[in-house]
């Protein structure tokens, strides 16, 4: 915690932010429409008032859509490291809860703000640094699909990144864990991020690479330890396409939502479609058993949803596997069931249909102890149950970094994990 005396420098960046949103919002001077469609006004009640936090009477879901959070909610979107960690110091101080969200691109509602919480929105961190040819430091705000785009265009491509189209923003990716295509070859995103720049519960800044312990616990943290602001990653060659020289810095922008085709296809997704997924994990040499678990479930419960063929990613083991994701030390496989819902089902009925795959998917957990789920950006349906997923040494070693980093449990709580 900060003590009731600020550093000058710090009151400057607070004065700044609550009289022309310079550092908070990017250098704009009038409130943004974010993350609602209605343009955002300021948020006069105390505290929030004291930091130019913005507001708007739009409701926000993440991509799930089965748990809300009302509009009338403070938010702020800080555009650099030392913002950040300003507005966490002021947190600290006025005792708020900090809410961190990037893209929304998750099913279990934790992006969601509740009573009294201040939202985060990492939007604006969104500036790229060259490293070297292969490898950048990119803001975690900026999704990976609009990184990929970015950098198509100098002949690149990140070695690991989500499917979808649009998907989640760099930050949140660490934060899950970060599988997808590619990591047959390139392991996890964690095997391909040379160092992670965030800003723990006191506002401290840290700057860490893999040989740092605390680096594996990041993926698939959720968000306990700090708010991730940066990270180094490194970049491969995009097939078919020329090499060219990076440019020294960029900003990155989401230039998707200017293209009015994928524009429209991602905001129609968001709004019309109800689609769900369940990711399991199992030892490479289980491939077999894990296949036969979810065709039976998929079998056994024909009408729940109009299933889509499954989806599989090889994770090719290299170094080391994060605690909170897969904690086996070897090759494994990802294997997705997911589909649609049926349309015109009410929100009750599409909750219980979500619940009761839900229920078949840990009823398999029980029967197979050495698979497990992707949890951090799937449905849980209570924070208790979290801990069925971890084993008590990884629990109480997470518990202890999560004392150390926000010891006053201003970041993203989540009831009753990790105690």
């Amino acid at each position: 915690m900060v003590s009731g005396t600020m550093r000058s420098y710090e009151k400057l960046i607070l004065l700044s932010i609550a009289t022309a949103f310079c550092v908070f919002c990017g250098g704009e001077k009038k409130p943004v429409a974010a993350p609602g469609e209605k343009p955002a006004v300021p948020f006069t009640q105390k505290p929030f008032d004291a930091i130019g936090a913005l507001t708007y009477e739009t409701e926000i879901s993440d991509w799930g859509k089965l748990r809300s959070a009302p509009g009338g909610f403070p938010f702020v979107a800080p555009s650099d490291t030392a913002a950040v960690s300003a507005l966490v110091r002021w947190a600290g101080e006025n005792k708020i809860a900090l809410r961190v969200r990037g893209r929304g691109h998750s099913m279990d509602g934790r992006t969601l703000p509740v009573k009294s919480e201040l939202l985060v929105l990492t939007k604006n961190l969104n500036r790229m640094k060259k490293i070297r040819d292969d490898l950048i430091e990119v803001g975690a705000g900026i999704s990976l699909y609009a990184i990929n785009q970015w950098l198509a265009g100098y002949g690149r491509i990140l070695p690991i990144h989500n499917d979808g189209i649009v998907g989640p923003s760099l930050g949140g990716f660490i934060s899950a864990g970060g599988i997808g295509r590619g990591s047959r070859h390139h392991g996890g995103f964690w095997n391909n991020v040379a160092e992670i720049t965030f800003i723990d519960g006191s506002g401290q800044i840290h700057t860490i690479d893999a040989k740092n312990p605390v680096f594996r616990w990041l993926f698939g943290s959720m968000g306990q330890l700090g708010i991730i602001v940066s990270a180094k990653v490194k970049l491969i060659p995009l097939e078919g396409k020329e090499l060219k020289l990076l440019p020294e810095e960029a900003v990155i922008t989401e230039a998707w939502e200017n293209d009015p085709h994928i524009s429209k296809r991602t905001h129609d997704s968001y709004r019309n479609e109800y689609l769900y997924w369940f990711s399991v994990f199992a030892p490479a040499s289980e491939e077999k058993e894990l296949r036969a678990e979810l065709n039976a479930i998929k079998a056994g419960n024909p009408d729940l949803m109009k299933y889509l063929p499954e989806y599989y990613w090889p994770m090719k083991f290299a170094d080391f596997s994060p605690p909170l994701v897969f904690e086996t030390q070897k090759d494994f496989v990802c294997i997705g069931l997911w589909g649609h819902l049926k349309p015109g089902i009410s929100p009750e009925q599409k909750i219980q249909t979500v619940m009761k795959l839900e229920e078949e998917i840990t009823k398999l957990l029980n029967r197979r102890p050495r698979f497990r789920r992707y949890i951090q950006a799937e449905v849980v349906p209570s924070a208790s149950r979290l801990k069925t997923y971890f084993k008590p040494g990884i629990l109480r070693e997470f518990a202890n970094l999560k004392k150390k980093y926000d010891p006053a449990r201003l970041l993203n709580a989540i009831e009753g994990f990790p105690e």
